[in-house]
């Protein structure tokens, strides 16, 4: 196989990833409701007039995106109690509630990268193995079981 048809497999192999991340992406913005936000977004923030660029009121904006992310999960949250009115009416309300409460979990994971600086809670994976504030440790229980429970 000569170096021309393995960079054109390559780049086709490269192409079909990106089409397939393409796809997930637009997919997961259209069940996250993320064009209707947008939409919604740019309709209430005011333009910013180009003679006075200090116009812009930031604490009304923020209130009016808290606005949008309530009425956005209100929406959700209806949507999800008629599709489960439906299936308890399928009688298959428990595998919905369940599968739902599965997809909820899954999506709420969180698969963001930490900011730099940002510290993990586990500790092994920060430097010097730090711990966070708050975090109970093995040494804080030992000297609790030592001085009793009334120390």
């Amino acid at each position: 196989m000569s170096t021309e048809q393995k960079l054109a497999e390559y780049r086709k192999r490269k192409d079909t990833e990106v089409d397939s991340q393409k796809r997930k992406e637009a997919w997961l913005s259209t069940l996250t409701l993320q064009p209707l936000r947008r939409r919604v977004a740019t309709a209430l923030t005011p333009t910013q007039s180009q003679d006075d660029p200090e116009d812009e009121d930031v604490d009304n904006e923020e209130s009016e995106r808290d606005w949008l992310d309530w009425g956005i999960l209100f929406l959700k949250f209806g949507l999800w109690l008629v599709f489960q009115a439906l299936f308890v009416k399928l009688e298959f309300g428990a595998v919905f509630f369940i599968f739902s409460g599965l997809v909820f979990m899954y999506f709420n994971m969180g698969n963001r990268k930490r900011k730099p600086g940002e510290m993990s809670a586990y500790s092994v994976f920060n430097p010097n193995c730090e711990t966070i504030k708050g975090t109970f440790t093995a040494e804080q229980f030992e000297n609790q079981i030592r001085r009793g429970p009334l120390s």
